[in-house]
């Protein structure tokens, strides 16, 4: 199987507030990569919603803060090992952020490299 992840992804279950133009909810997480965060959530939004995301890191008491769009929606007629939720894509984040959600990724990954779930 070819791997399309550009970048690897940790497991992360943490509460990530979220806010669309219409809703400000917040849902589990599940994992989370250098590019982007799965929200566990019975009803995604569309794909391509724009939101604004906070959560903070396990041991870490900094807020983290994004600007990301849903770029693929996991239903729950679907056939997945993911529970239904949407993927995130981050469009902005701070330097500091990025490297704060990069080191817990890279501290969270087994020393194979590969995504852990």
């Amino acid at each position: 199987m070819v791997q399309k992840r550009k970048h690897p992804r940790a497991r992360l279950k943490v509460e990530v507030s979220y806010k669309t133009a219409d809703v400000f909810t917040s849902n589990s997480s599940i994992n989370i990569s250098k590019g982007g965060i799965f929200i566990k959530t019975p009803n995604p939004p569309p794909m391509g919603t724009q939101l604004d995301l906070e959560f903070k890191l396990p041991d870490s008491g900094k807020t983290i803060r994004a600007a990301g769009e849903i770029v693929w929606c996991q239903h729950t007629s679907m056939k997945s090992s993911l529970p239904a939720g949407m993927g995130i894509k981050f469009r902005q984040i701070s330097p500091d952020d990025l490297r704060e959600v990069s080191d817990y990724v890279k501290k969270i990954l087994p020393a194979t490299g590969a995504d852990a779930f």
